[in-house]
């Protein structure tokens, strides 16, 4: 007998796996088979489609040579110029850009996140617009480099 945590992990019901009782009215042993309920089987369903879309997004990131990590509901991409965030469950995309300067220029407090838009995208259409970010702000920080 295995003990772990305080429990006898021999007694302790699995799924699928069967036990047996002894019915008083009808003095048989009946067989039964422990299963989850709708509410469990549902909570598994929504932990399995997320890790399904957490692995698409990051698939889709890799793609384009970006890397994420999830915060919740929201990712966060790095890329060679600086990182985005958005929640990827929403239709509307409020994506946030990492700023160039750390501080507000109007006020002059501190904001290391700026709104780069809210739009109505689906993922892949989100970081094809931060890839073809990324490429304008290298083609810009070029073309200072050859002026200089």
């Amino acid at each position: 007998m295995e003990i772990q945590h305080g429990f006898d992990v021999d007694n302790v019901p699995h799924l699928d796996s069967e036990f047996t009782l002894f019915c008083p009215n009808c003095s048989s042993e009946q067989v039964f088979r422990y299963k989850d309920s709708k509410k469990i089987m549902a909570e598994r369903k929504r932990i399995r489609e997320e890790m399904e879309l957490r692995e698409y997004v990051k698939s889709l990131a890799e793609q384009y040579g970006f890397r994420c990590s999830f915060i919740y509901q929201s990712v966060t991409i790095t890329t060679p110029c600086g990182s985005w965030r958005f929640d990827y469950h929403k239709r509307l995309k409020h994506l946030m850009h990492e700023s160039t300067y750390k501080y507000n220029l109007k006020t002059g407090n501190e904001s290391f996140w700026h709104h780069q838009f809210d739009r109505k995208m689906s993922i892949e259409e989100v970081i094809k617009y931060i890839d073809n970010h990324d490429k304008a702000t290298m083609r810009r920080k070029s073309m200072k480099k050859e002026k200089v």
